[in-house]
């Protein structure tokens, strides 16, 4: 499978596709619940929904290892979706689980807690998690998996946290104002 977005995260509603020869797979993030929607070229059919978190917010796959990761923020926890059985497990993340980015290159994962000020680093193939602070109030992230490293905005600190993915040591620079990702209503108004 082969990705071809990325989550969305302004909403409650995030999504991301893959394809699989002429199948495209749709994650949508519903009030509890993932729908996961096959597309054909003639037809749209919804093979199965699984149960998340009360309020799943974030979205990421990791192709690789076919798992999505569902950051909820309102359990300040992250589900697990098993892609190919869809059995779930469940992982407590820190204060509202903002955004989720994966490595499919070291199987790791990266989600931001936005009021806690750090960033939950699950490793994917045991789900064990470590803890990075960040600066205050992070709401988005990027994995260059190539370099291994992890950039994250932090909207309260107008500034942006460049993790190692090898060691987890951080690099603080500075952006001015309006770091967020999601600045992109204001520059319309």
């Amino acid at each position: 499978m082969k990705a071809l977005a990325t989550a969305d995260n302004f909403g409650m509603q995030g999504w991301f596709r893959l394809r699989a020869g002429r199948l495209v797979l749709l994650f949508l993030l519903v009030s509890a619940w993932l729908c996961v929607l096959t597309a054909s070229v003639r037809s749209q059919t919804v093979t199965g929904t699984v149960s998340t978190g009360a309020g799943p917010y974030a979205i990421a796959v990791n192709p690789v290892t076919n798992k999505i990761y569902v950051a909820d923020v309102n359990n300040s926890t992250v589900t697990v979706i098993d892609g190919a059985s869809n059995t779930t497990a469940t992982i407590s993340a820190e204060a509202d689980p903002y955004a989720v980015a994966v490595n499919p290159v070291t199987n790791k994962v990266y989600v931001v807690n936005h009021f806690s000020n750090d960033v939950t680093v699950i490793d994917g193939a045991s789900n064990t998690t470590a803890t990075v602070s960040v600066g205050t109030n992070p709401d988005a992230i990027a994995v260059n998996p190539v370099s291994n490293k992890v950039y994250v905005t932090n909207n309260g600190s107008n500034d942006i946290t460049v993790i190692d993915g090898a060691s987890n040591a951080t690099v603080t620079v500075s952006v001015g104002t309006e770091s967020r990702c999601h600045s992109r209503q204001s520059r319309e108004q």
